[in-house]
């Protein structure tokens, strides 16, 4: 054990990959390989959608903004959280498990050199640990295998911010018996080309091929030569009004392959952080999906398999079955992939819909039918067509083994196989529900018939017998991550009711009051059911499903409660804000005191954060507070509902992406998405009125100002968080509401961090440019150069900053930390 202390806030990152690494690690160890894939794989989607919801650019691992503020932005700080244990993700894929391994020892007890000497000489103070000290460490433990980490890698993914996004195209050439692939990588505006290794690995019937090609140019292509033979001929695909007994499942590609080639993999061991769109004909992602052993693999290949059938083919349904398949498998898959075959089947379904909801008995609402038809025939009563009684631990786990043939297998793996079972009915009666939520059709909205079967399992829920223990029944198992997912899925329906039809709404609204009055008797774990209750009202009332007097949302941010709560209190209060009529609406109440009597819109909801932040004790929800205008800002969807109810991390951000896909169900799958498109699904509200020259925002400037000097001056996050929310409605101009009252500074004015960080790069650019003219002066002329160009600066002060500088010359600055001096510098 001991004590890793970082030199500066801009080497936080190292910390939190250790850190993250390190749980990685750990859920490798005692979970399984599968679990820690997983773990991976939603990284790498929550960093893909920062990629693409960033307003600008990305922030980089080592932040510049840093040195002024001491602190990271609330941005950066999440995306440290995701990418961070990536790149040590990276590493250790470059430089082996033990290599790596052996660093962090050395990082944790005090640097190995340091440790050594300690054992003789009594206890040493380990150095501070530093980007280039961390990374010298493992390239000097792995040799040769990290010799490109202080140089490219560095650079490529560590000081600059971005990530490749690649579109691989495979085909197999019957002719020449080989496999044909062409890699592309998509280069946004501005962007950069990424080179480097990859590995591509072609999966035959005999074995599997890796290759390491070598990235370059923007597009290459690829032959493997194949090293199996044809096999028999293609069979017929399931119709759309096909049984399914009516066509075989058997065999490799459910019958479907013709070819050598199993299916085709991109960097299988995530040592690129990328996002790859990968296209091969349906009957390989089957195969893929069947048969691979890494869970990335397998969820990659589940997802695709919702764009099959494509537009060219003949109308079928295999791609369908093949994710029911998935779905439904009780042994062959695991509870993660289950439950991504469930969110596929509901992305595939809005695919493939018709323009309209009219009909939902035809043919094409197939995978609508299935997830209902699955969820029936495990947890309905089939003699009622009632839900059964909630039992999340082990239940027929017993017949499972049996009819597997395992009564001969110990007892130990028995009892593993049931747990795994347990899990994954659980997961998938989660997940269903979220599935049906997602589909639409053509004109964006849901079917009826999936209102009324989430109704009827939130209405007919029957916890009573949930038994923590069969043979102690006096306590039973909690069911509100359950509940919760059933109410968010019925608040973010999109229904196309009749006019003057508000029953449907009523009962929805009804039944959520009631399980929101319920959890204040009989509290469920940290209020979950009361939080999603919340959000699930605010998402209606802004449908114009429900009536905003029904609930108070301002109780629930007091105090009084807890702070999930508070939390989702707050972020409805703002989103209701955010939403209103920047021009006034007369229907629309006033929720607080007269101070809101006459805004609306984005001034009525930071006129409530500024009262809030000026009375709130709580670092945490001031924080929160800020945070949550932004987000609104950015047209983003509430997150507090997801947090209570994820099971992994980085839940907003993965949000944001099942969002997406819910307004453009091929955002990830189809094509590399473009930032442009993914950001104009966002409805952000109007800030037209904050930045007029009125009487309330010159109020919300002045408030805003204040706050960043009075209350947050000693809260370097929540000042850095207002600076943030300042920037992003008035940009870096003074607003025009309090122009005329604020003094012209001079040109070389230095009052702020910013301005001199800002002079200081102007010399040091100078100083750089006229010492190369000095040097290929000299090189013309000789050695005799005047004094200044020695010194690197101009013989004449051209600029202000220049100016300013001019009497610091040739004296020496000290910079200390208490009585230690760590650097000194002469100009």
């Amino acid at each position: 054990g001991g004590a890793v202390g970082i030199q500066s806030t801009k080497d936080a990152w190292v910390l939190i990959g250790v850190i993250g690494h390190l749980v990685n690690t750990y859920v490798r160890s005692i979970y399984g390989e599968e679990e820690y894939g997983y773990r991976i794989q939603l990284a790498m989607d929550a960093l893909t959608t920062m990629e693409l919801t960033v307003d600008q650019r990305s922030p980089a691992l080592l932040s510049f903004e840093v040195d002024v503020y001491s602190e990271y932005d609330p941005l950066s700080l999440t995306m440290l959280d995701v990418k961070a244990p990536l790149v040590l993700h990276m590493i250790e894929q470059r430089v082996g498990p033990k290599h790596l391994s052996i660093a962090i020892q050395r990082v944790v007890s005090g640097g190995g050199a340091g440790a050594a000497a300690s054992a003789t000489s009594g206890p040493i103070l380990s150095e501070p640990l530093t980007t280039l000290s961390f990374l010298k460490m493992v390239k000097t433990i792995a040799g040769a295998a990290g010799q490109d980490l202080t140089k490219s890698f560095l650079t490529s993914w560590i000081i600059e911010p971005g990530m490749p996004f690649f579109t691989v195209g495979y085909w197999y050439n019957r002719k020449q018996t080989q496999a044909e692939v062409v890699l592309q990588q998509e280069i946004p505006p501005g962007g950069k080309l990424y080179t480097g290794p990859i590995t591509i690995t072609i999966v035959e019937d005999t074995s599997e091929y890796t290759y390491q090609k070598r990235i370059e140019h923007k597009r290459h292509k690829f032959d493997f030569p194949c090293h199996s033979k044809v096999r028999k001929k293609r069979r017929k695909r399931q119709g759309l009004a096909d049984p399914d007994d009516s066509v075989s499942v058997g065999g490799p590609g459910m019958g479907l392959n013709d070819t050598p080639v199993f299916w085709v993999k991109i960097d299988t061991g995530c040592a690129w952080l990328r996002h790859v769109v990968m296209h091969q004909p349906d009957f390989n992602w089957m195969e893929q999906l069947l048969s691979d052993k890494k869970v990335g693999s397998r969820v990659h290949a589940a997802r695709a398999l919702a764009l099959f059938h494509r537009p060219h083919e003949k109308p079928n349904v295999m791609s369908c079955r093949v994710l029911t398949e998935c779905m439904s498998g009780l042994t062959t898959h695991s509870r993660r992939l289950r439950a991504e075959a469930a969110q596929s089947l509901g992305i595939w379904q809005s695919i493939h819909a018709p323009l309209t909801n009219a009909n939902t008995q035809l043919p094409i609402w197939k995978a609508m039918h299935n997830l209902v038809r699955i969820f029936k025939e495990h947890f309905f009563d089939r003699a009622t067509d009632m839900p059964l009684p909630n039992y999340f631990l082990p239940s027929g786990g017993k017949v499972i083994l049996e009819a597997l043939g395992a009564q001969q297998a110990s007892i130990s793996s028995k009892q593993i196989q049931v747990q795994d079972y347990a899990a994954g009915e659980y997961e998938i009666k989660k997940s269903i529900p979220k599935a049906l939520a997602m589909i639409r059709a053509q004109n964006g909205k849901s079917p009826p018939e999936i209102e009324t079967f989430l109704l009827q399992l939130l209405t007919e829920n029957d916890n009573s017998k949930n038994y923590v223990e069969m043979d102690d029944q006096s306590q039973v198992a909690d069911d509100c991550y359950y509940i919760g997912n059933l109410v968010l899925s019925l608040s973010v329906l999109s229904l196309d009711r009749p006019a003057r039809s508000d029953d449907g709404d009523a009962v929805v609204v009804r039944e959520i009051l009631r399980y929101l009055h319920y959890d204040q008797v009989q509290p469920s774990y940290n209020k979950t059911i009361t939080v999603c209750c919340l959000e699930a009202l605010c998402n209606l009332v802004l449908a114009g499903c429900c009536e905003e007097k029904l609930v108070n949302f301002h109780s629930f941010a007091s105090p009084k409660h807890s702070n999930l709560v508070r939390k989702a209190a707050i972020e409805s209060i703002l989103r209701l804000y955010f939403s209103e009529d920047p021009n006034g609406d007369n229907n629309s109440p006033s929720m607080v005191s007269t101070l809101l009597s006459n805004s609306y819109g984005a001034t009525a909801a930071m006129l409530w954060l500024c009262e809030l932040l000026k009375t709130e004790q709580s670092p945490g929800i001031r924080l929160f507070a800020v945070q949550v205008c932004l987000n609104c800002m950015r047209g983003f969807p509430p997150g507090v509902g997801k947090e209570v109810l994820a099971t992994w991390d980085h839940s907003y951000t993965l949000g944001l992406m099942n969002y997406i896909e819910m307004k453009e169900p091929t955002s990830f799958v189809l094509k590399s998405p473009e930032k442009d498109k993914v950001q104009g699904l966002f409805d952000r509200p109007n800030l037209s009125k904050l930045r007029d020259d009125s009487s309330s925002a010159k109020r919300i400037v002045e408030e805003i100002w204040n706050l960043m000097n009075t209350t947050a001056a000693m809260d370097q996050r929540l000042r850095v968080a207002l600076i943030v929310l300042y920037r992003k409605v008035w940009g870096e101009t003074t607003p025009i509401s309090v122009a005329h009252i604020v003094q012209d500074k001079p040109a070389n004015w230095a009052g702020g961090y910013e301005s001199l960080r800002l002079m200081m790069e102007e010399s040091k650019n100078r100083m750089l440019m006229n010492g190369g003219r000095g040097g290929s002066n000299a090189g013309l002329n000789g050695t005799d150069t005047s004094n200044d160009h020695k010194r690197g600066f101009s013989s004449t002060a051209s600029s202000p900053a220049d100016a300013a500088l001019e009497q610091f010359r040739g004296k020496k600055f000290k910079f200390k930390m208490g009585d230690t001096t760590f650097r000194s510098h002469k100009l």
